[in-house]
């Protein structure tokens, strides 16, 4: 500390030196090769213009100087040690600013806290991953999503984010985030859809059977037969347990107890294959058109009458599962797509080649 004073009050002595005009003797050889407005730093080793204040009323007009005033009482070329923090001894040498509201950002050109979650950006030292996103921060919990709400480096930590995927003979797990597959077991033969009831238990259909796994299970039990009611290629189950099937353009209910179905009524619309209902008992389905892409309807549960919402702009859509929040579907060309439940528009999430899918169902973590 002692040392580095001594450099500073040296420096302070050469800059005197040159503003008084005191002879080449008076000062160090490398100081002399400084012009007449520079000063001599020791801790740079180098020659450093002088920095000065605006002239004052009986300011004189020293080398630099402003020359509208020249009265001989005050010399203000006071050369400036530290150009990164004009003040020597000010509490913050990063922020001249000692009472800077944001003393990580000296500059203030850039905000810390974007978001005003409270948590500083990377960018200013802090470990708010997003800081577009009040959402997304350190103190936040993880949820089933493409985003790392918890800046802890991936998304979904240890999470079950996953539901069924079921081909025509095989049923999966799927996670729709990463794109991850994994074999479970196999599917009764003629297996058209699945879906999951709240306890837990796995119902399938096929275009004529009811079959369930309850949880535990290490195969699958045939419920019953559901009679003659057309080709039955869409279950869903909505909150309560109530159970639905669609066939071509009929929606029915399905006694999970019995395989007794009943009819609705006439939807107006083809089933392109599958059915869901969210957390909201929200019912829709995946219809097939002549030509063109599949569309999304919402299904009224009393008359079975379907309003249109929008094309999805993927055709083949057999399967259907709502989870987090989000509606995904599967294709029969292998394809996982996310669905806009507002607007019905598809986008492409995943593509597993060499895959039909032919159902979907959320699992019980939902």
């Amino acid at each position: 500390m002692v040392c580095r004073l001594a450099k500073y009050f040296a420096a302070i002595t050469l800059v005197l030196n040159l503003a008084s005009g005191c002879s080449d003797a008076e000062v160090s050889t490398t100081a002399d090769e400084c012009n007449a407005n520079e000063y001599y730093n020791p801790l740079s080793d180098t020659c450093v213009l002088l920095r000065h204040a605006p002239n004052l009323p009986g300011d004189d007009a020293g080398p630099g100087d402003d020359a509208s005033s020249s009265n001989n009482v005050v010399n203000d070329d006071v050369a400036i040690l530290d150009p990164v923090d004009p003040d020597p001894v000010d509490p913050d040498p990063v922020d001249p600013d000692p009472v800077d509201p944001d003393p990580g950002n000296p500059n203030n050109n850039v905000p810390c806290d974007a978001d005003g979650d409270g948590y500083l950006s990377i960018a200013c030292g802090g470990d708010d991953c997003d800081d577009t996103d009040a959402l997304v921060n350190p103190g936040q919990t993880e949820v089933c999503s493409f985003v790392d709400n918890n800046c802890s480096g991936q998304i979904n930590d240890d999470l079950n984010c996953t539901f069924y995927a079921q081909t025509s003979t095989r049923l999966y797990r799927l996670d729709p985030f990463q794109g991850v597959l994994s074999d479970l077991m196999a599917v009764p033969s003629g297996v058209t859809d699945v879906d999951t009831h709240p306890d837990g238990t796995l119902y399938a259909i096929s275009p004529t059977k009811l079959y369930k796994l309850p949880v535990g299970a290490a195969s699958w039990q045939t419920v019953g037969s559901m009679g003659t009611i057309g080709n039955a290629n869409g279950l869903c189950i909505d909150t309560f347990g109530k159970a639905y099937i669609t066939t071509s353009d009929n929606l029915l209910t399905v006694d999970l107890s019995t395989a007794r179905a009943t009819l609705v009524g006439s939807m107006g619309h083809n089933s392109s294959g599958d059915c869901v209902i969210n957390k909201a008992d929200s019912l829709y389905m995946s219809a097939s058109v002549f030509s063109g892409t599949d569309r999304l309807v919402l299904l009224n549960g009393n008359t079975g009458q379907a309003t249109l919402i929008g094309n999805i702009g993927f055709d083949s859509v057999y399967g259907l599962t709502a989870a987090w929040g989000r509606l995904f579907g599967l294709t029969g060309n292998g394809q996982l797509i996310e669905i806009n439940a507002t607007t019905g528009q598809g986008r492409l999430l995943h593509n597993f080649a060499g895959k039909t899918w032919y159902g979907a169902a959320s699992t019980p973590g939902r």
